[in-house]
């Protein structure tokens, strides 16, 4: 006796696999181009060069999330909640606002960033300013993006990213082959994101209109919901990777912005994993979460938070043994200063994914009172942390710093959600530390090879490993098939049924 799938379930089932291979495909192959682009940059620009332009890169990162002041989160999830409940005109209000509101704070924090270029001299000033241009178009993408999450579109935004992934750090990589510098380079940003912006409008203006002018009935506690948002978002950039360049370049110089970006880089790599699966069951879970508590939806959050720490303590793991091998086979000696922020970042980089998971699993159940206190709590230990460091340790003070903060975070999210639901026990966390620890053992002796062929090599056998040692730990399947099962389905038990 067996419990099996229905038909809608199996349909079900297909669809967020769907969702979730569509989501690997186009974070996993365009970060990569996105990978390659800086490894050519940063050889030919130099360090200095370097870090003006990824100070001007996460200055447009940060104040695109400020312009759109949670909208893109609130957005995907009133949007899940529209689709569930057969409203399709609340989607199209939904739509229309965000869309209009993101404009209007585009155009807002544009004019900060560039008023804040004005104050500054030379190239600095110049890369701030194609940065603001920047943000007049990557705010309302966001909040386009986040529509096409919130009707499953998966396979759209897919699409959309590998164009756009590859094809923006491919007139890049030409570019500064032929000379160009950091200025062509940010121009080229600026131009790829107006087209990208416009494509996404088109793709969801042929599902429902989109009218500039016109008044929209939002659902109830929507602003209310927005409004928290959007202190979450700004905290979020204090806490998560975006505060400590503007530490770095206020209190050492371009050179040591240029090493954390890099070291930043490869610790985001460990979340492109993860982030797929989260953006495909995102929606979903929203769905299933507000049916209220149960019995099923606990099992479900358990599974989520042992799967996604699987993922988050293989990536440490490989990632510390890993980094200085690959910083010297891609970037070269010039940085290798950037290994020691790398592995700090990497080390903890599972709190990001537990991090992020838990923080979902929180704004589905609309608990947001936790996620405010969480985050104020880790935007004073990271910014006491920079000041501290900083000064002393440079990048690798940074690293520290957003490091402890993170994990701060992760840990208290995951208190509070072990006493509001049972989550973790000491067994299942051993067992999600096995594979992890197997891989990484595999790929401690490989460094020795020669770079580039220890790499790769430790790349393939520290994956397979962690595939194998997960699956006869039991911990792989029983996870992601429960997930993916029972994250877009009405909360029941399935009868058991004996197969033919």
């Amino acid at each position: 006796m067996e419990p099996t799938q229905t038909a809608g379930e199996a349909k079900s089932t297909a669809r967020v696999a769907r969702n979730g291979l569509w989501s690997l495909v186009a974070n996993v192959l365009p970060s990569l181009a996105v990978t390659a682009a800086s490894v050519v940059m940063a050889r030919r620009l130099g360090p200095e060069q370097f870090g003006v332009y990824v100070l001007a890169v996460f200055l447009y990162s940060a104040a695109s999330q400020v312009a759109v002041w949670g909208l893109p989160g609130t957005t995907t999830r009133f949007i899940a909640v529209a689709r569930a409940k057969g409203r399709p005109d609340d989607e199209v209000a939904i739509a229309n606002v965000v869309l209009r509101a993101s404009l209007y704070g585009a155009g807002a924090v544009a004019l900060v960033v560039a008023a804040f270029a004005g104050a500054r001299q030379g190239p600095d000033a110049q890369a701030i300013l194609l940065a603001a241009g920047v943000v007049l178009f990557l705010a309302p993408l966001m909040v386009l993006v986040s529509v096409l999450s919130g009707q499953e579109r998966f396979r759209h935004i897919a699409l959309w990213q590998l164009a756009t992934g590859f094809g923006n750090p491919l007139l890049t990589v030409l570019a500064v082959l032929h000379g160009a510098g950091v200025i062509a380079v940010l121009t080229i940003d600026v131009a790829a994101t107006a087209a990208g912006g416009l494509v996404l409008y088109l793709l969801v203006r042929r599902r429902m209109p989109l009218t500039a002018r016109g008044r929209h009935d939002l659902p109830p506690g929507f602003w209310s919901f927005a409004a928290r948002h959007a202190v979450l978002v700004v905290l979020g950039v204090v806490v998560f990777q975006r505060s400590e360049v503007f530490f770095l370049e206020w209190l050492t110089d371009s050179r040591q912005v240029a090493m954390y970006g890099i070291a930043f880089g490869l610790s985001q790599t460990v979340w492109r994993v993860a982030a797929p699966l989260l953006a495909a069951v995102g929606p979903a879970l929203t769905r299933v979460l507000s049916e209220g508590p149960g019995p099923d939806t606990t099992s479900a959050v358990q599974r989520a938070v042992r799967f996604c720490l699987l993922l988050g303590f293989a990536g440490s793991a490989v990632g510390v043994v890993v980094a200085p091998a690959a910083i010297e086979v891609l970037y070269g000696q010039e940085y290798a200063a950037a290994v020691g922020p790398a592995q700090i970042m990497l080390a903890l980089s599972w709190a990001v994914i537990l991090g992020t998971t838990v923080s979902g699993v929180a704004s589905a159940l609309a608990e947001q009172a936790i996620l405010l206190w969480t985050g104020a709590s880790g935007a004073v230990v990271n910014v006491s942390l920079n000041l501290l460091l900083i000064p002393v340790y440079g990048a690798a003070g940074a690293a520290l710093g957003n490091a402890v903060a993170q994990t701060f975070v992760a840990l208290a999210l995951l208190v509070w959600l072990h006493r509001r639901m049972p989550t973790l026990d000491g067994r299942s966390l051993f067992l999600t530390a096995i594979p992890a620890l197997a891989a990484a053992s595999v790929a401690l002796p490989l460094t020795a090879l020669p770079a580039t062929a220890g790499v790769a090599l430790t790349v393939v056998l520290s994956g397979g490993t962690f595939l194998a040692t997960a699956r006869l730990a039991g911990v792989l399947d029983q996870d992601i098939l429960f997930l993916l099962r029972r994250g877009v389905h009405p909360l029941r038990r399935r009868a058991p049924v004996s197969r033919a």
